[in-house]
């Protein structure tokens, strides 16, 4: 949480101080625009979907724990749910990083 809100105070400083840049501007940065659209997704993906799962992952541990149990199907549910967002989450990091570098090379 800590690097998505710097990376979107420092985006949001990049295109206020940068009167090249835009917000979510297609016509003249594509890159930009597009990085700008995964973060949102990225966010939405966050709060949406893993903070929510991740309460839930925290409270069959707990309970399971002081049980001293197994962890129950559904535990291991959102577990493979929680793999699975976060394997998303880091695709759409690397698409982003990519962007990033390589937005010189492919024209602005």
């Amino acid at each position: 949480m800590i690097g998505a809100i710097g990376i979107l105070i420092t985006g949001i400083i990049m295109v206020t101080q940068n009167p090249a840049y835009g917000f979510f501007s297609m016509s003249s940065n594509h890159w930009l625009a597009t990085k700008q659209i995964l973060m949102v997704i990225l966010l939405i993906i966050l709060g949406g979907f893993i903070i929510p799962t991740a309460k839930k992952v925290r409270a069959a541990i707990g309970k399971d724990l002081e049980n001293q149990e197994m962890i129950d199907e559904a535990g291991y549910k959102n577990l493979q749910k929680l793999f699975k967002l976060n394997t998303a989450i880091n695709i759409i990091v690397l698409i982003n990083f990519l962007l990033a570098i390589t937005h010189r090379f492919l024209g602005s």
